[in-house]
């Protein structure tokens, strides 16, 4: 029996925070020692302490079909542009970027139950592609099965998590020149 590790109260609420500000993830994976990515939208259920976090996958995509077996990473990333002072005389720099990522790692387990696949899968209508909503709820039962048997839905429960904080310079000649 294996027990949930134990994280930080104030690190999983700014990791929930930061999850819900910028739901879009890089899940990666590894298969025959290679890493295998997938863009894909999030949500997240935070209690206790604990995190949880559902997405989808196609089934056309071979990444789900080695999603149980190690340990995968899920990556955030936040960017903005921090303004730049300069003297008018000097060569024109694009502004540096100030990037903020989180780092999840977890243990995902598919979702097999057909009824949770839905309510996941209608949930991630109302938050991602809301203008669409009304035509889900009025597409056909047939419509709707037919979708659903071509996802492959999973929970991954975070077991650690890290921010990384970087700033860096857009302006190649100068990163060349330093």
């Amino acid at each position: 029996m294996t027990h949930a590790p134990v994280l930080d109260i104030q690190s999983v609420a700014l990791a929930a925070d930061f999850i819900r500000r910028n739901p879009f993830a890089l899940l990666v994976t590894t298969y025959h020692n290679r890493p295998v990515t997938t863009h894909l939208p999030v949500l997240i259920k935070e209690s206790h302490g604990q995190i949880k976090l559902y997405s989808y996958l196609a089934k056309t995509n071979a990444q789900w079909k080695h999603l149980e077996f190690e340990e995968a990473l899920v990556l955030f990333r936040e960017t903005q542009v921090v303004p730049l002072v300069q003297d008018l005389t000097e060569t024109p720099i694009l502004p540096p970027h100030q990037s903020r990522s989180l780092l999840v790692y977890g243990d995902c387990n598919i979702i097999h139950d057909q009824n949770r696949v839905y309510e996941l899968l209608e949930m991630m209508i109302k938050k991602f592609e809301q203008k669409s909503f009304g035509k889900w709820l009025a597409s056909s039962s047939d419509f709707k099965e037919s979708l659903i048997s071509s996802l492959i839905s999973f929970e991954l429960k975070v077991n650690d998590l890290k921010f990384q904080d970087i700033a860096c310079q857009t302006n190649i000649m100068q990163e060349l020149c330093s």
